[in-house]
């Protein structure tokens, strides 16, 4: 009993120290919505805001406010001691759902987001609201890697990649930012390291944690051919192991007494 105390204190600690990210999970679907309200009304002005379209921004408006819903339930989960709950869906499920909360900040910085060509059915067993946000953190990230760096025309281009012993699948996130630190790329995962003038450092170490939680891995390379980084979001394949909606135990948050002393 006094155990469970002292790792419910120490989560609630950290749960302080990570508010920073907190929001920025938070900010990426309020923006979403804001960009969206905003668009609207330039084409209500301009008289081009015809039904389809409205119909279309009221959606993506509708997911971004139940993508919020979520990101708040997983933080009380975590208070709660609650697991990551894993689930069947597509990869395009998944996806379109990233690619709706980050596209509107794309247009905004005049970047270009290149996506798969098919759609792919292929299916995969992640917590999917922890996943979404581990693609938009990829995504926001390497925009703000290119802003900084100076890039005119930031491009990040999602694919997919099937591994080798086909029970698990990639998607890569590449950009044409300045790159990782050449000497130790994996420095990015470590906690509260960052490169940013604001922030904690904990956005990647707990993408990490996640996608390693249910199954699967996060890795990063610097191209080799040109300019910037590639991220890799590897999951389970449905059906590699078990079937049906299965729980696994949250490992993407450590108390205290785990964390790295640097």
């Amino acid at each position: 009993m006094l155990t469970d105390h002292l790792v419910k204190a120490s989560r609630l600690g950290l749960l302080g120290q990570m508010s920073t990210e907190f929001s920025h999970q938070l900010n990426q679907p309020l923006q979403a919505m804001l960009n969206y309200c905003n668009m609207m009304q330039r084409r209500i002005a301009r008289g081009t805001a015809t039904e389809e379209l409205s119909l279309n921004a009221l959606a993506n408006i509708e997911n971004a406010i139940e993508h919020s819903a979520s990101i708040i339930q997983r933080i009380r989960d975590f208070v709660k001691f609650r697991t990551l709950l894993t689930e069947e869906l597509t990869l395009q499920e998944l996806i379109d759902q990233a690619m709706m909360l980050v596209v509107p900040t794309a247009r905004g910085w005049n970047a270009d987001i290149v996506t798969p060509d098919a759609a792919f059915d292929l299916e995969v067993v992640v917590d999917k609201s922890q996943t979404t946000h581990v693609l938009v953190n990829l995504m926001i990230n390497a925009l703000e890697a290119c802003r900084d760096f100076g890039v005119n025309r930031p491009r990040i281009e999602l694919f997919v990649r099937e591994e080798s012993d086909h029970r698990r699948v990639a998607v890569g996130v590449r950009d044409n930012g300045p790159g990782l630190p050449k000497d130790d790329p994996d420095i990015v995962f470590r906690k509260f390291y960052t490169g940013k003038k604001e922030g904690l450092g904990l956005g990647l170490a707990i993408s990490r944690e996640v996608c390693e939680s249910q199954g699967g891995s996060l890795t990063a390379e610097n191209n080799v051919s040109a300019s910037g980084c590639t991220f890799f979001v590897t999951m389970k394949r449905n059906g590699s192991s078990g079937s049906g909606t299965d729980t696994v135990e949250l490992g993407s948050i450590k108390g205290d007494s785990e964390l790295p002393i640097d």
